[in-house]
């Protein structure tokens, strides 16, 4: 059980109070501020970090590509 050490379930009430915590500090911080712009963006992360994590051999997404658009789509088995 060492591996889930770092996760937490914060359940209704605790999401709650996280959710207004988080948006009290983006008002105060962001919003009320003239020199702060908001940015939200995406996390990225080194080949190491990826390696490091197992993502790099064991990560596998197959794909097909569409006969119509030659779009690659994820390969998905149908319900």
């Amino acid at each position: 059980m060492a591996a889930f050490a770092a996760v937490y379930d914060y359940g209704h009430y605790g999401t709650l109070l996280k959710n207004n915590i988080r948006d009290a500090w983006w008002k105060h911080m962001v919003q009320l501020r003239d020199d702060v712009v908001g940015l939200d963006s995406a996390n990225f992360m080194s080949s190491d970090d990826l390696e490091a994590s197992g993502h790099v051999d064991s990560f596998d997404d197959p794909q097909v590509a569409c006969r119509k658009c030659q779009n690659a789509l994820p390969r998905r088995p149908y319900p």
